[in-house]
């Protein structure tokens, strides 16, 4: 693997009280945590190292339709529907509240709608083992169970609540998802 390093400041010399960086080119990486080792001179030529953790994950914004699979009237079911997606394609929606769903993401052969039209899922993503596999980690946005915590199904949810929801998924790959949008405030 070639790697290209870009320092700045360009010449890697950081002043005191100063800040710098690095950008490494490495290609693709699984989705999982790393170790960085970082191999440091100071000023009178001592050589320091500094170690940390990363999570790999692709940086992308994302907007979520919400529920838009919820089925309408009339047995309508709006994701098995071409023009669904050309009208959430138009208001840059990319993710919605879904998981594994027959006549939508079992369709992505060369003209499949879900080829065609991806959306990211975004939802109590279980069982944990079928959605942390490499074949589904690049459709999901981030798990999200419990809905918007501070009403949680129309009574509050405890941040304590949260967490301990989202700890099964603490030693997976999938990334986790806390909605908070309180109206009154």
């Amino acid at each position: 693997m070639s790697n290209r390093l870009d320092r700045f400041p360009a010449n890697g010399a950081i002043l005191p009280n100063d800040r710098g960086g690095t950008r490494v080119a490495t290609g693709p990486l699984p989705l999982t945590y790393a170790a960085l080792e970082v191999r440091l001179v100071d000023a009178a030529g001592k050589r320091v190292t500094v170690w940390a953790h990363q999570r790999i994950k692709r940086e992308v914004f994302a907007i979520s339709g919400g529920w838009v699979h919820d089925t309408c009237g009339g047995g309508h079911k709006p994701l098995e529907s071409e023009a669904s997606h050309k009208t959430l394609r138009r208001v840059y929606v990319n993710t919605a509240h879904i998981m594994d769903m027959g006549g939508y993401t079992d369709q992505t052969g060369a003209d499949g709608l879900y080829t065609r039209y991806p959306l990211k899922y975004f939802a109590d993503l279980k069982p944990i083992d079928h959605y942390n596999s490499d074949a589904l980690l690049p459709r999901i946005h981030a798990v999200e169970s419990l809905g918007e915590p501070q009403y949680g199904g129309g009574k509050p949810v405890s941040p304590q609540k949260w967490c301990k929801a989202m700890s099964v998924y603490a030693p997976t790959r999938l990334p986790t998802s806390l909605t908070h949008s309180e109206e009154r405030i």
